[in-house]
């Protein structure tokens, strides 16, 4: 069943396949960044996309945090869920959000999805020599948490310092770890 699934990295070229589920996955919701492509147009989530890809092969520009890649996990050639991953070695600026992101589209949570794409990142991660990977979750989102876990994520103790970073700097949020070797 797993190789059914692929995470394919952002860019312009696969924008016209992948907006709908851009625009389906809402703006703002509870325990989830900003999707701040709902609501651009196609042209603009073209570009969007563009940026993304320039992001993911450290072109740098002054808006752009740099070396973040931006997947979508596609089931055959359906686009279920986005996923990012940050730098290796995050700068102090960004102990704080760790390395992880992902989004499943609303109509398709539930069915491991997201168990799925981050396993493939997971994955992916080992493959580029990642010895650890840091992840920042809501403590109210439950189903995120258990995701982490099944994947092998664990909670940082309360002592540690990046947790102490996270909780200064986001109020209700854990960061959680997985160590990869």
């Amino acid at each position: 069943m797993k190789n059914a699934f692929k995470l394919v990295p952002i860019t312009e070229s696969i924008s016209d396949k992948i907006y709908d589920m851009f625009q389906e996955i809402p703006y703002n919701e509870p325990y989830q960044d900003v999707n701040v492509a709902n609501g651009l147009s196609k042209d603009d989530f073209r570009k969007y996309c563009c940026v993304l890809e320039l992001g993911s092969k450290n072109i740098m520009l002054d808006y752009l945090v740099p070396e973040i890649t931006h997947y979508v996990l596609f089931c055959g050639d359906y686009p279920v869920g986005f996923f990012s991953l940050r730098q290796k070695d995050l700068s102090r600026l960004f102990q704080h959000s760790g390395h992880v992101g992902y989004t499943i589209r609303p109509t398709e949570r539930r069915k491991g999805l997201g168990t799925i794409g981050l396993a493939i990142l997971t994955d992916k991660a080992k493959k580029l020599g990642y010895d650890v990977l840091f992840a920042t979750c809501d403590d109210k989102n439950v189903a995120s948490q258990k995701l982490l876990a099944k994947v092998g994520f664990s909670r940082l103790p309360d002592e540690d310092e990046r947790q102490k970073l996270t909780k200064e700097v986001y109020d209700g949020m854990s960061q959680y770890i997985l160590k990869l070797k």
